[in-house]
């Protein structure tokens, strides 16, 4: 189960296929729940990385989780540990390379992002900021 901060209300969790479906399953569950947001784009986007890396470099199971407090939404991605065992971290993609990018996209357009071990699971979670529609 992925845990949440105190202050925050979870608004879902959702299991999703470990595979290429996997990101665009996420980018529509989190634009359908907040949808009352100004704009979720961001959160969207941010949930499509996190998905993509978890298929590339994890194991399933793997989970979504959404929850949110006033002006902000926390997006985690909960998957088993890959072949790799390491942990999520930002590096350098050259400009000739077409992966690697991932986490760089999740820190520029949140508030906060990181990861915690879980057991043989890890959780990759981002933060942003986002005013409800009045």
């Amino acid at each position: 189960m992925i845990m949440y901060p105190v202050t925050m209300r979870s608004v879902g969790e959702w299991s999703l296929p470990h595979d290429t479906t996997a990101p665009g399953i996420a980018r529509g569950l989190i634009a359908a729940a907040l949808g009352a947001w100004r704009d979720p784009a961001d959160a969207v986007l941010i949930a499509s990385e996190l998905v993509t890396n978890a298929v590339q470099h994890g194991s399933p199971p793997l989970v979504l989780g959404l929850s949110i407090a006033p002006a902000r939404a926390r997006v985690s991605v909960m998957n088993a540990r890959g072949e790799s065992a390491t942990q999520p971290r930002i590096v350098a993609a050259g400009a000739d390379e077409p992966d690697g990018r991932g986490l760089v996209i999740v820190a520029a357009l949140s508030r906060e992002w990181g990861w915690s071990p879980d057991g043989d699971n890890v959780i990759v979670w981002a933060e942003v900021a986002d005013a409800p529609r009045s």
